[in-house]
């Protein structure tokens, strides 16, 4: 800011001018600092000065300064004191006052002055979702779904609370035939698809602060679906449709009439 000056006393006046850095402040800031500069100066009526004087500090910034005014009969100023103040930042603003006034001099001028500096509040960090999660992996494919490998974004350090998967008819994700949430990374299943069908899939995930950004889409197309009997094999965690409808004995593969699954270690129908 430009000096501000007091008022004229016996030809002589003060003048303070603050500047702040930085001189914005945001959530990272922690603290900024105020340089405080203090001046005397004096008018054009015919005053010389070349005496010592003393200028005493009030507010924030107290003490004494002797120096030796030098100032002649122009309009004028001379740099009497520079300070800096370190000012830690909170959540509320925070006022300042700097004050100075001179005596010593030869004509017993005594001018004062004082200023105000508001130090802003540290503004609240903002609210951050956690990373957007990297593109889900398609892993098995039937005709009424798919299965979907999702890696939880950040490298584990998101505190990832919860996600969400949606399918869509187009990249667009204008007509969604499905959306789920889940609350583990790993393996997912999108359902309420047709068969013989093209969708895109996308994630995303949450944590305390909020929802990420979703992941770049991927597209499966579903297949065909077979006709009579439709058998899953269980393998990896994962249940995935049979081409042909087979089921094992514990010794043979065999033809079967109907649907059968298997429980533990036995088949039922």
């Amino acid at each position: 800011m430009a000096v501000s000056w007091g008022a004229l006393n016996n030809h002589l006046r003060v003048g303070i001018e603050i500047t702040q850095s930085p001189a914005t402040v945001t959530s990272d800031t922690t603290s900024v600092t105020l340089t405080v500069k203090k001046y005397v100066g004096n008018d054009s009526l015919g005053w010389d000065f070349n005496d010592d004087q003393t200028m005493t500090h009030t507010g924030n910034i107290t003490g004494t300064t002797n120096f030796k005014n030098t100032l002649t009969a122009v309009w004028g100023s001379q740099l009497v004191h520079s300070y800096g103040l370190v000012v830690g930042l909170t959540g509320a603003a925070q006022g300042k006052t700097f004050g100075a006034s001179i005596s010593g001099a030869y004509n017993g001028a005594t001018p004062s002055h004082s200023l105000g500096w508001t130090v802003p509040a540290r503004p609240a960090p903002p609210v951050v979702g956690p990373p957007t999660p990297d593109a889900p992996t398609v892993i098995a494919v039937d005709y009424s779904g798919a299965y979907l490998n999702v890696v939880e974004p950040g490298g584990g350090t998101a505190s990832v609370l919860e996600y969400q998967q949606q399918t869509a008819t187009s990249s667009a994700f204008t007509t969604i035939v499905d959306d789920t949430l889940f609350p583990d990374a790993g393996t997912i299943r999108v359902k309420n698809c047709n068969p013989t069908t093209a969708y895109w899939t996308r994630v995303r995930a949450r944590n305390a602060n909020g929802w990420s950004g979703y992941s770049t889409a991927v597209t499966f197309t579903t297949l065909a679906k077979p006709a009579g009997n439709i058998f899953y094999t269980h393998a990896d965690g994962i249940w995935r449709m049979a081409v042909d409808d087979y089921y094992k004995t514990p010794a043979m593969w065999d033809d079967i009439s109907e649907a059968d699954i298997k429980l533990g270690a036995t088949w039922d129908t």
